[in-house]
């Protein structure tokens, strides 16, 4: 009974500590400024560069020296610089590899 209450105090810690890192991991990218092209419903391209700053209200992008002011409305969608394959390949090793360590 000691040992099934250590394991599940180990367990917490673990879970807890993945998930401030996970947190953290999420703000990081648009401090770096990632780089996102944005189309209209239409499908044409009508601004990109580097991702400033999102809000409910207003969607910043900086290239070069120029900023770029979008409101959600006008927005279609968004890509960013990698391929789909690329973000979900990115995403499954980081699933793979924390729940590998929850798994040990």
């Amino acid at each position: 009974m000691k040992t099934l209450k250590s394991q599940l105090k180990t367990l917490m810690v673990l879970i807890v500590l993945t998930l401030f890192t996970n947190a953290y991991a999420q703000n990081s990218d648009i401090s770096k400024g990632i780089f996102v092209r944005v189309y209209n419903l239409e499908g044409k391209k009508i601004c990109k560069g580097k991702l400033i700053s999102v809000s409910d209200t207003l969607l910043i992008l900086k290239l070069n020296s120029k900023f770029n002011n979008l409101k959600p409305i006008e927005i279609g969608y968004i890509k960013t610089k990698r391929s789909g394959g690329h973000n979900v390949l990115k995403g499954s090793i980081i699933g793979g590899a924390s729940m590998a360590i929850l798994g040990a």
